[in-house]
């Protein structure tokens, strides 16, 4: 059975690279993509290059509760949303993966950083992951 994977953001540049690696794993399934100004668009519509691997697969809104029980989630949002979203996501999906910086850094090197304090200070640290995209 395959890995069932969401992928939040997905019609940006990171969340396209990521629908393109993920369409090449064998044990990955895409099952939801969100997008912000793209919602009801077709992946393959927009990115016509991914038409053949996700045939079918349009932009939905970003709603947690539509993500319940997903093995992943990649998040490819732009800077501060992640730490936004992730609250309503912890038990909901299995693993999350942040592709922004949002948590990559404590919470006075994220206030150093960006000059404002973090949305979810209290998830700095936790069993979420940020990973920078590589291929």
């Amino acid at each position: 059975m395959a890995t069932r994977v969401g992928v939040l953001g997905g019609s940006g540049y990171i969340g396209a690279e990521l629908l393109r690696l993920v369409a090449g794993h064998p044990e990955l399934e895409v099952v939801q993509v969100t997008a912000g100004a793209n919602v009801g668009v077709a992946v393959g519509t927009l990115y016509p290059s991914l038409a053949s691997a996700y045939p079918g697969l349009t932009y939905e809104a970003t709603d947690p509760a539509g993500l319940d029980g997903l093995d992943v989630v990649f998040a490819a949002l732009p800077h501060g949303e992640s730490q936004q979203l992730m609250p309503a996501l912890v038990g909901r999906v299995e693993h999350v993966v942040d592709l922004a910086a949002d948590f990559r850094l404590s919470e006075d090197d994220y206030a150093t950083w960006y000059g404002e304090p973090h949305g979810a200070p209290d998830l700095l640290g936790a069993k979420l992951t940020s990973v920078a995209l590589d291929a």
